[in-house]
């Protein structure tokens, strides 16, 4: 039904299934919150600025600046007696954005140096998000294939999303039939698909 008939409250009802079963994993609550963004289901502003703050805990600034600019846009940030919040942490997620950009290659050398292949799929992602498409894409797909992750499973799944939105489709559908897993990254995995 939900992939036929995409109402809000089927998604609702997949999306709080997954946060539900056993063993999903709280790491994976951000990759929830993305979904309930992707089919516009935050609603209020403590949403947003948790989507925010998770993506920008996890060095995605550009990911930051699109969820608070979208939560501007649609008028749930920004107003309030909050506003001053949001904009407070609008201005650090554009400062982190900056930072990102500039600091990229000798963080790239860095975790080359010391072979955090985990840490090369984090950055990837931060750049695809970035806008930076090709460079971070390649950094990643280098880092999966060479092995040694601590968790491949989210590291797919992060590249799929990285796939997604650098409108790369295809890739994006294949990357994400490809994670397994029992902690919650498959069934995440497999609504991205559905949502693309």
């Amino acid at each position: 039904l939900a992939t036929y008939y995409p109402k809000e409250s089927y998604w609702l009802i997949l999306l709080n299934r997954i946060s539900g079963k056993p063993g999903f994993s709280s790491r994976l609550s951000v990759d929830v919150l993305r979904l309930r963004m992707h089919h516009n289901m935050l609603k209020k502003p403590t949403e947003y600025m948790e989507l925010a703050q998770l993506v920008l805990r996890d060095g995605a600034a550009g990911e930051g600046v699109k969820i608070i600019n979208r939560g501007y846009k649609e008028g749930i940030l920004g107003v309030g007696p909050d506003a001053a919040r949001h904009q407070r942490l609008k201005d650090l997620a554009e400062k982190n954005l900056a930072e990102t950009k500039t600091k990229a290659a000798a963080q790239e050398a860095e975790l080359t140096k010391a072979g955090d292949k985990d840490g090369l799929v984090a950055l990837g992602y931060a750049l695809v998000q970035a806008g930076d498409t090709a460079k971070g894409l390649a950094m990643m797909e280098a880092a999966i294939k060479g092995g040694g992750l601590k968790r491949p499973d989210d590291a797919k799944l992060r590249l799929g999303q990285a796939y997604a939105a650098a409108g790369k489709k295809s890739q994006a559908l294949s990357t994400f039939r490809s994670v397994g897993g029992k902690e919650g990254a498959a069934d995440i995995a497999r609504y991205y698909a559905m949502s693309l």
